[in-house]
């Protein structure tokens, strides 16, 4: 059958990072469909250096012709796929590296699910039923399993008369954001950078294709301060290749549709793309936030102006030529400088490194320095109507105070005890109130790198590597690099297909996702807060839970925790405020009685989570039936004396926790408002410095080049991350500079 010609050319599309390219050309060479059943054995595969996935297609190509196997996305090939210039079979590969196959004689098992219709294909060559055929084993490297008529072998296992076959597959990667939009159009032909959709070419960029190019001025203190304003920009020599395809294709294109990450850099990156090729053309801004075919079709439906997003591409430039010019010549200032006091090496000065760098050597230090001071706490037990419990003493007017309002004076403490002990006391207050909680926002990248730092000790960047393939590999969560934490008011309606394909990916969520109501709209949903990203989620994609690595299947985890909960009942509960005078002082109590415990079921083992932990004044005790004017006794107190401590050293969680508030370091009053300012409206920052996509590749740097240091969970400046802190002048180690640029 052959493929309809075109005349035109209509549009063209580039995706920076994993990206895409799509146009449609003049009349073209004819190709095949696939659209009936050829006759290809049931067996499994070897396909030697590829990196064929379930639901690609194969080509086989004639036994005349050299071996030759193609895992292919699409619905047809083209002449030339084989030597010979033509092909007889063609099949949708069932099960790849990690499934589990089993054969019997019900037939094929895939994951435990039997294949529909596999049964008869388990026969000899006289087409007997051989029902005590039994194998089991899981697919590795390379394998791959189709299904047709006949029987098979693999690895010396007998299955019938046909003999599994080595094939070479020369496949290349392709980016999973551009099989995604290529599906969405409809599917393709892969071609050598890009991937043919009739109407649309599809192709993609590989992170930045283009750098600036560096000031190639002397390293010597007579060159600087160095300039290079207007800067270059040339390709990136690796990636070169590539960049010349989509130039290529560019010539030939009448539209653009523009699809790269939904953030600043992915809009650079593109946006670049196209000025260097000098292109005019018209072009359309695609947002996907997740890969899966639904979702990629109405993005593509709601394409934008590729022009209203010309300020996030801007952002990212000058941000970058800024970083380069700062970079450049304080690294290169500060090392000449020690250079010359005998240093080997270099020190490296950054606007965002060496701020973060200034707060572990400024936390080390006043952990190391801080001296032991005391203060005391007064409590008392009172009983009323028959209930018992403490209540803590109130600051008065006049009392021995620090900064702080802690008792200083112990003898004060000490006679406050003694004066309430066995008195008389009474409610002079008493309000019980009905609250509730709501569930954690779902998740941005930075809380989520927070809160794996905190569970299983992964590091920021191994958490972005780890979403970076739940998101391209397995489809199973949207952009992983958002900094937001929530979701559009249209994805609400979403939510059955996502628990759903929560409760069928991971078993053990499988009873709380069928527990959630998807018709509950938690305060998550809320397309005033979301802009470029929403939070990271589920997909309606499913997986084979046992093939994901261990990482990936505790990130996955927390993130379709996160998204659960935003479907459960509010946490409800009863609080009770109360004030009792006792011998002319002032106590205080708080009571918390859980009424439905709500979304928190979800979270109740997840020791150290800020989001559940309780204010260490509250009481688990139900003081409902107190009331105001009721008379009792304070049948002790005590005087108890408490250590001051410093704040403790950073771990990798709250290192990350203090990179989204960092606004409080910052020195001048005014840089700090202004720093709050540049957040306003996202959830999660307060004046932040840094952003997702960099804060791990930043703290990274600092690890590698030895400023850093781990001591157990805790993250400790070097001796040489001192000297150098000590040499730098305040402008580099703290903040500000942030706040003057965003200014």
């Amino acid at each position: 059958m052959k493929r309809p010609s075109f005349a035109k050319v209509s549009r063209y599309a580039v995706c920076g990072v994993a990206g895409a390219m799509i146009a449609m050309l003049g009349a073209k060479a004819a190709g095949l469909r696939f659209n009936a059943t050829p006759s290809i054995p049931l067996g499994v595969y070897r396909a030697t250096g590829g990196t064929a996935q379930k639901g690609d297609l194969v080509a086989f190509c004639p036994p005349a012709a050299p071996p030759f196997l193609e895992a292919l996305r699409r619905r047809y090939i083209e002449p030339g796929d084989c030597p010979s210039g033509s092909y007889e079979m063609m099949k949708r590969i069932l099960a790849a590296k990690g499934d589990r196959v089993q054969i019997g004689g019900q037939g094929v098992r895939i994951n435990g699910r039997l294949v529909p219709d596999s049964a008869p294909q388990l026969a000899d060559g006289a087409g007997r039923a051989l029902p005590r055929l039994n194998a089991d084993w899981t697919l590795g490297d390379g394998e791959i399993l189709v299904l047709g008529d006949g029987a098979a072998s693999f690895d010396g296992r007998y299955f019938g008369p046909i003999s599994a076959r080595q094939v070479t597959a020369p496949i290349k990667p392709v980016p999973e954001l551009a099989r995604a939009i290529a599906e969405g159009l409809g599917g393709g032909a892969r071609q050598d950078g890009f991937i043919d959709c009739g109407r649309h070419y599809v192709t993609w960029a590989i992170g930045h294709m283009l750098e600036l190019v560096d000031p190639q001025d002397p390293w010597n203190m007579a060159a600087l301060p160095i300039s290079f304003i207007p800067w270059e920009k040339r390709p990136v020599a690796k990636t070169s290749a590539q960049l010349r395809t989509i130039g290529k294709l560019l010539k030939s294109a009448r539209s653009v549709i523009h699809a790269g990450d939904p953030d600043d850099e992915g809009q650079l990156i593109v946006d670049e793309i196209l000025q260097w090729a000098g292109s005019r053309l018209p072009v359309q801004r695609l947002l996907i936030n997740d890969n899966n075919l639904k979702v990629v079709q109405r993005a593509l439906a709601s394409m934008r102006d590729n022009r209203e997003f010309a300020g996030l591409s801007a952002s990212a430039e000058a941000r970058s030529v800024g970083d380069l010019l700062y970079g450049v010549n304080m690294t290169r200032a500060y090392t000449l400088a020690a250079q010359a006091r005998g240093f080997q090496g270099v020190l490296s000065v950054g606007r965002v490194q060496t701020p973060i760098l200034g707060l572990v050597v400024r936390r080390d230090r006043d952990f190391e320095a801080h001296t032991k001071s005391y203060y005391y706490t007064v409590s008392g037990q009172f009983s009323f109507a028959g209930l018992t419990f403490p209540a803590r003493y109130q600051i008065g007017e006049g009392d021995p105070v620090d900064e702080q309002r802690r008792l200083i004076d112990r003898n004060f403490a000490t006679a406050v005890a003694g004066a309430v002990q066995g008195q008389p006391a009474r409610i002079a207050s008493a309000k019980t109130t009905a609250k509730e909680a709501a569930p954690p926002l779902p998740y941005n990248l930075l809380k989520l790198q927070t809160d794996a730092a905190r569970k299983f000790g992964y590091k920021p960047n191994q958490v972005k590597d780890i979403t970076q393939a739940l998101r391209e590999k397995h489809r199973l969560i949207t952009y992983n690099r958002s900094d937001s934490e929530y979701l559009s008011d249209e994805q609400h309606a979403d939510a059955p297909g996502v628990l759903a394909a929560v409760a069928a990916t991971v078993p053990m969520l499988a009873a709380i996702a069928q527990r959630a109501d998807p018709a509950i709209k938690s305060r998550a949903f809320n397309s005033q807060k979301v802009s470029a990203h929403h939070a990271i989620i589920p997909t309606e994609a499913t997986a084979d839970f046992a093939a994901l690595t261990e990482p990936e299947q505790r990130t996955y985890m927390l993130i379709a925790r996160a998204y659960v909960a935003q479907f459960w009942t509010a946490n409800q509960y009863d609080q009770t405020e109360i004030e009792i005078e006792v011998a002319g002082h002032a106590f205080a109590a708080r009571g918390k009685v859980v009424t439905k415990p709500g979304w928190t079921v979800l979270y109740k083992n997840d020791v150290g989570n800020e989001d559940i932990a309780e204010d260490e004044d509250t009481l688990a005790a139900d003081l409902r039936s107190i009331a105001s004017g009721m008379a009792g006794q304070c049948l002790s107190a005590s005087a108890d004396q408490q250590e001051t401590k410093p704040k403790p050293l950073y771990t990798m969680a709250t290192l990350l926790t203090d990179l989204t508030r960092v606004a409080k370091y910052v020195r001048d009053e005014r840089l700090r408002k202004l720093l709050i300012e540049k957040d306003k409206g996202k959830a999660g920052e307060h004046g932040g410095i840094g952003t997702p996509a960099t804060r791990d590749s930043i703290i990274a740097t600092l690890f590698d080049r030895g400023f850093l240091i781990e001591k157990g969970k805790n993250i400790i400046s070097s001796p040489q991350a001192r000297g150098f802190y000590d040499a730098l002048p305040d402008q580099a180690k703290f903040p500000d500079m942030t706040a003057i640029w965003h200014e």
